[in-house]
């Protein structure tokens, strides 16, 4: 169920955070397309917890993300509801497989484990992630850039375009 939720989350383009594990980003380019507005594309990128890297002593490449993309905190209790179970037992579950994943990835032997959106692979400490090809493609979005300080041409006020940003 917890690759299903996340899985969601990459369709619509959202970052999602599995809290102690990794956070599901996006690495995003702006193109000022003139006239047209702006096109974004995000491509997604994951990102090991900095502590589950030093606990397991573990080496992953840091990568950058646009940290202005919202990002959702994996909802436990959703999960929960849908395995028919409480929220401590998933919570509890996903702790102890997190950490037997960091015990194995640790011992510098080969490790391959495969989610619904790629492959968590590891090998002499060293961790990657390979997304599915179908998830690498870049998502366009896009929207109507304006200047500073006063109305766009279609009328609309700063704090509605502020919204509306928020909302993509």
């Amino acid at each position: 169920e917890i690759t299903k939720y996340i899985y969601k989350q990459l369709e619509n383009a959202k970052s999602c955070s599995v809290s102690g594990f990794f956070k599901l980003a996006y690495n995003a380019k702006k193109m000022d397309m003139g006239t047209a507005g702006v096109i974004e594309k995000r491509v997604p990128v994951i990102i090991l917890n900095e502590s589950y890297i030093r606990n397991f002593q573990l080496k992953f490449s840091k990568i950058k993300y646009a940290s202005e993309i919202p990002t959702v905190e994996i909802n436990y209790f959703l999960i929960a509801q849908k395995c028919g179970t409480e929220k401590d037992t998933i919570v509890t579950a996903l702790k102890i497989i997190y950490n037997r994943i960091g015990e194995k990835m640790s011992t510098g032997k080969q490790v391959s484990i495969n989610f619904r959106i790629g492959k968590l692979v590891a090998d002499r400490n060293v961790v990657k992630f390979k997304f599915l090809k179908k998830l690498c493609e870049p998502i366009e979005i896009r929207y109507k850039e304006y200047k500073e300080g006063g109305p766009k041409k279609d009328g609309t006020k700063e704090r509605e375009y502020k919204k509306k940003q928020k909302r993509v």
